[in-house]
């Protein structure tokens, strides 16, 4: 079916859209052994225009899951920070380029504090990760923002501006200066300016011991049986501990789908590109993560906690937006993002390239197998957070005109720079990163995901 006249969802939602959500969902509760599912479509003039919603927010007692059953969103949360943080630079209370010791009383460790607010919400700060003690079975040990990021602070990982380094604890800093300036804990603000306004009333960052009891459990599925996972709190909230509806969550986006949004003057900002590690190929906004597929632009976010995922897939010059969620650990994110697109969008796919191509003795120098990675190698973080795609590794390889990525051919792209390619039936683009010696270093997908040459 798929034709551009599917592309602005409306009420009246054709019987192909419904089909396509339906089937993935059957899919993933049949393949990835996920308990309960649901996919919500949402544009301004619907925000669950297409729901599939099936099985089982908790299987011990068969709670069917529903579109009002709290989930967790894991670091679908980043985006409530990055929201906070530009209602803040639209208050004029700070700027992207405000260091974030400038904001606080108290010195940051590892000069730290040389970081600016943009830095820190776009993972460019060279803030690492640390997990070890970063959960607590307690809601309410994670009411102290401040003090907690005071002792937990990690030396940095590289000077600031110098790289992309995915970090919970640099998002957690950002929304200690929206917690600074704002003067109510971070938790407080997003509950009275982003959450209320949207008619968000029951998301929460901390959630009291009644709404724990009524969140869809998490499962892990191992030895051909499920095993319910315990619930942990993540302790650098403001980058993971989201609990809300899928509902919500489609009031969430259409706010960023509205012509006249209630919590951002400019909702559009969140959406500029920040940093590519390519130029050419999408790269980082301002919480959310670019790309075009189908030559679509998407701005995402995914979501992880343990035994749950969640899909936050937004595309704004087609007018809707899709939410995913499931509770079972298996990461399908990125191959759904794909399919949604090649449904959606495959009729416009780019056409092939007429440039001139050069012949397979040019493509050696990408040769090789690289390493997905949201840490820097020696960096301790790497090793504790072998999930998702962390650990992924992409082999190269010259074949014919083009290359050879994992099976996947690739056309030099007429349209990119000089290390860019395309795959034309996926009408995916990505770019190879040269350092000063002209060496191929990394494999750039766009979006967050570059491989690092092994």
């Amino acid at each position: 079916m798929p034709n551009n006249n599917a592309l602005s969802i409306k009420p009246e939602m054709t019987a192909s859209w419904r089909k396509f959500a339906r089937r993935e969902a059957t899919s993933i509760l049949e393949r990835q052994h996920a308990p309960g599912v649901a996919i919500l479509f949402c544009s301004p003039d619907a925000p669950t225009g297409v729901v599939e919603c099936n099985g089982q927010a908790t299987v011990e007692d068969d709670t069917p899951l529903t579109l009002d059953t709290p989930i967790r969103a894991g670091s679908i949360s980043k985006l409530v920070t990055a929201v906070a943080v530009q209602q803040q630079v639209e208050a004029g209370n700070f700027h992207f380029d405000t260091k974030i010791g400038d904001l606080l009383d108290w010195e940051l460790p590892h000069s730290t504090g040389k970081a600016s607010i943009g830095q820190l919400i776009t993972h460019r700060a060279g803030v690492g990760e640390r997990f070890i003690g970063q959960t607590s079975a307690r809601a309410e040990d994670l009411l102290d923002l401040s003090g907690y990021l005071r002792k937990t602070l990690p030396p940095p990982v590289f000077v600031p501006g110098a790289s992309v380094t995915y970090s919970n604890l640099g998002i957690s800093l950002a929304a200690l200066a929206v917690e600074t300036v704002s003067g109510q804990p971070f938790a407080d603000y997003a509950r009275d300016e982003i959450f209320r306004p949207l008619g968000m009333d029951r998301a929460t960052f901390i959630p009291d011991p009644g709404l724990e009891l009524e969140m869809a459990k998490g499962y892990h599925w191992i030895f051909g049986k499920r095993r319910q996972l315990p619930l942990r709190h993540w302790k650098p909230y403001p980058a993971a501990s989201l609990v809300l509806s899928p509902a919500e969550l489609g009031m969430f986006m259409t706010a960023f789908l509205s012509g006249s949004c209630p919590i951002l003057k400019d909702p559009a900002a969140l959406l500029t590109e920040q940093w590519s590690a390519v130029p050419g190929i999408p790269g980082m906004g301002t919480g959310f993560w670019l790309d075009k597929v189908f030559n679509q632009n998407v701005a995402w976010h995914t979501g992880h906690m343990p035994g749950h995922r969640t899909g936050f897939f937004l595309f704004p010059d087609a007018g809707f937006g899709v939410v995913l969620y499931y509770n079972t650990d298996e990461n399908i994110l990125r191959p759904f993002l794909e399919k949604l697109c090649a449904f959606a969008f495959s009729d416009s796919a780019p056409e092939e390239n007429a440039a001139a191509v050069p012949t397979t003795d040019d493509f050696e120098k990408y040769r090789g197998l690289y390493r997905h990675s949201w840490y820097p190698r020696d960096d301790f973080g790497k090793g504790a957070a072998l999930i998702g795609k962390e650990g992924k590794e992409l082999t190269v390889r010259p074949v014919g005109t083009g290359l050879s990525i994992n099976g996947i051919a690739f056309e030099p792209d007429s349209a990119g720079g000089v290390h860019t390619f395309t795959a034309t039936k996926r009408g995916i683009r990505v770019g190879f990163v040269e350092n000063d010696q002209q060496s191929i270093t990394d494999l750039y997908t766009g979006g967050r995901d570059r491989y690092a040459r092994i």
